[in-house]
């Protein structure tokens, strides 16, 4: 393969990691690319998965769309590269990994090769019909076993890169991290990485729009059955046949999926706890020490519920929403609790999924992880920008923490004032410390040397990240704790209450 070099850093653009998952792989396992003989170039990105145009997407949208981008050291002398692989969010309903806040320039500057991969996704990347799970052994993950393709070819070739398959690092963010979450349950993918970063998100979350009980395998299997009826098709191997001839495009719009949580959705369609890529039991998995072992880095922002409304957000909308993913009585108690605080449905919103999407189950993650011996780093990011980033009066919302991380305020176009390159340094260099030692404080001198410590069940604090570092108690561990306890939710669907 023929690269870009620009200054100290090789860029490869467009690897495929597998076949286009076109015709009878379309809802089908990826299978290995094929090979090739000539001088292949790399200069451009490959296509991003079906989606509708947006802010999230800078190629063509296409079925044919596994393909994967490397940032690469040229100056490592001999030495094995740590790697740094980023698996993108956007509800696992559109998204790519080539936008240019992940430019992976920064991190291969220090001497870290990262991989970014694209994926499939909606209704293409996670349709979970019965006749699928009869002929495959699994149904509704393509896009997870994309992901995994996609790490394969990571372990099996990064050392050709100068890399170490032996010090892989599986990172993402939102639904990107949610993958993470899975990858790190998944039997599938023992012996393919080292260690983990979670930026907002995991398997113990609440969905949006949806129940958390939906991506259960019955729940799933129906919904998929119904999306099938809709579109004339039954859920049969000529049903199946059917789908697979419809246009791609249209598939993907039909299985609609609004990030504004008050909008319902009939069909969304997540990663499936399908018992053979992701335990079906996800809780059991993790409390009995089912998984990858591995260190982890993990966290959430401020105010990450912000994003999830729209100007399309009515009170009617708020009040289905909550009574649509809660018992009768716990809908009852979150009204309760908010009321006290004088808020309406809508008003409450953001801090509701804030704490029910991200806070209440990455706790229980990094908490059950640290309690059985792990080495778990967790924070907060809390930043709410400068400069001339424009949506700054949303605070420390969903995703900012992104740009913050890979480096890429100015490839992004934008500028920070002096306490946004502070945070930016400050944030990059904790996750290459991490990436390349298994501790955050460790590698690279830090800006601010403040000690992040491990995490501790029975003493939870946590590292808050912004212009002045911290790390100290959890402010919010009770109203954290009060979430957990909310049912239908990840602990008390698979626990009980």
């Amino acid at each position: 393969m023929i690269g870009e070099v620009k200054g100290d850093v090789a860029v490869f653009k467009g690897v495929p990691y597998a076949k286009p998952p076109v015709e009878n792989l379309r809802f089908a396992p990826p299978e290995p690319p094929d090979p090739w003989k000539e001088d292949r170039e790399c200069f451009t990105f490959g296509n991003c998965a079906i989606q509708e145009p947006s802010l999230l997407v800078n190629t063509t949208p296409s079925e044919d769309c596994l393909y994967l981008n490397l940032w690469v050291p040229t100056n490592l002398e001999g030495k094995k590269a740590p790697v740094f692989f980023w698996i993108h969010g956007g509800g696992y309903y559109n998204g790519c990994g080539t936008m240019n806040y992940y430019d992976g320039t920064a991190f291969a500057q220090k001497g870290i090769i990262v991989v970014t991969i694209n994926y499939r996704l909606g209704v293409l990347g996670f349709l979970g019909l019965k006749t699928l799970y009869d002929e495959f052994g699994t149904t509704g993950n393509w896009g997870t076993l994309d992901q995994i393709a996609a790490l394969k070819w990571t372990k099996e070739n990064i050392a050709a890169f100068g890399g170490d398959p032996e010090a892989i690092t599986i990172a993402g963010e939102s639904a990107g991290s949610f993958s993470v979450s899975n990858l790190v349950l998944s039997p599938l993918t023992k012996g393919l990485f080292k260690q983990a970063i979670m930026q907002s998100g995991s398997v113990f979350e609440n969905f949006a729009a949806v129940p958390y009980t939906q991506s259960m395998l019955k729940p799933t299997m129906d919904m998929s059955a119904a999306f099938a009826q809709s579109l004339g098709a039954e859920d049969t191997p000529e049903g199946l046949a059917k789908l697979r001839q419809m246009d791609a495009l249209d598939l993907w719009k039909a299985g609609f999926f609004s990030s504004d949580v008050t909008v319902s959705c009939p069909f969304a369609f997540w990663a499936t706890l399908d018992g053979t890529v992701i335990p079906e039991n996800p809780v059991d998995a993790l409390m009995t020490g089912r998984y990858n072992p591995c260190n982890v880095l993990m966290g959430f922002n401020q105010n990450e519920g912000i994003v999830f409304m729209s100007d399309q957000s009515t009170e009617d909308g708020a009040r289905d929403y909550i009574n649509r993913i809660f018992s009768e009585t716990s809908a009852k108690e979150v009204r309760n609790y908010y009321k006290e605080q004088g808020l309406t449905d809508m008003q409450c919103i953001p801090d509701l999924v804030t704490y029910t999407y991200f806070k209440a189950g990455m706790t229980f993650f990094k908490e059950t992880l640290a309690r059985q011996g792990a080495a778990v780093y967790g924070y907060e990011f809390d930043f709410t920008g400068d400069g001339n980033y424009p949506m700054q009066q949303l605070g420390a919302h969903h995703a900012l923490d992104i740009l913050y991380v890979f480096d890429t305020i100015e490839t992004a176009g934008l500028t920070a004032g002096d306490a946004g390159e502070f945070v930016e340094n400050q944030m990059h260099d904790l996750w290459c410390n991490f990436v390349k030692t298994g501790n955050p404080n460790e590698g690279d001198p830090l800006p601010d040397p403040t000690l992040w410590e491990k995490y501790k069940d029975t003493d939870p604090k946590t590292y808050y990240i912004s212009d002045k570092v911290h790390f100290g108690p959890t402010e919010d561990m009770g109203k954290i704790r009060f979430f957990q306890n909310l049912s239908p939710g990840p602990l008390t669907v698979y626990v009980g209450d």
